[in-house]
C-alpha cells in the first residue's frame, strides 16, 4: 500500500529537526546547483509570468463581471499562461521565493498601469509603495 500525502506528511513532522534540516540543505542545494543559464531562463520565465498577471488582472477589470466576451477570453488566456509560466520557473525555482516575485510583479505592474491606463488615483503615497514593492522584488532576486 501507497502512503497518503497527508500521511507522509505526518511523518515527516515526526522526523529529527537534524534530519529535516538536511533533507531543507539537500532540496536547496539541488535547486540552486542548476547551471546559470537554467536559473537564468527560469527568472525571465518567471517575470513574464508576472506580466501576463498584470493582463489578466486588467482584462479581469475590463470584462465587467464575465459581461464582455472578449475581455474575459483574453483573462482566462492569461491566467492559464500566468499559471503556467509560474509553474515552469517552480522547476528550478524555490517556491516561496518564486511566488513573492511573481505576485509583485504582477501588483506593482497591475497599479502603474491601473494609474496609466485605466485612471486609477495617482499619489505620492502609492508610488512609494510600488518602489517598495518592486525594491522587495529586485531584493529577493539579489538574494536568492
Amino acid at each position: 500500500m501507497i502512503p497518503s500525502r497527508a500521511a507522509f506528511l505526518l511523518m515527516s513532522r515526526q522526523l529529527p529537526d537534524e534530519t529535516r534540516r538536511t533533507r531543507n540543505a539537500k532540496t536547496t542545494h539541488a535547486l540552486m546547483s542548476r547551471p546559470k543559464g537554467v536559473l537564468i531562463m527560469a527568472w525571465i520565465v518567471l517575470v513574464l509570468a508576472g506580466v501576463f498577471e498584470v493582463v489578466m488582472a486588467l482584462s479581469l477589470k475590463l470584462s465587467n463581471g464575465f459581461g464582455n466576451l472578449w475581455w474575459t477570453l483574453s483573462f482566462l488566456v492569461t491566467a492559464v499562461l500566468s499559471f503556467g509560466l509560474l509553474s515552469y520557473a517552480l522547476k528550478t525555482l524555490e517556491v516561496g521565493t518564486a511566488y513573492a516575485v511573481w505576485t509583485g510583479v504582477g501588483a506593482a505592474g497591475t497599479a502603474v498601469l491601473g494609474m496609466i491606463a485605466m485612471g486609477d488615483e495617482v499619489s505620492p503615497a502609492r508610488i512609494v509603495s510600488i518602489a517598495l514593492i518592486l525594491a522587495g522584488v529586485i531584493g529577493l532576486r539579489v538574494l536568492a
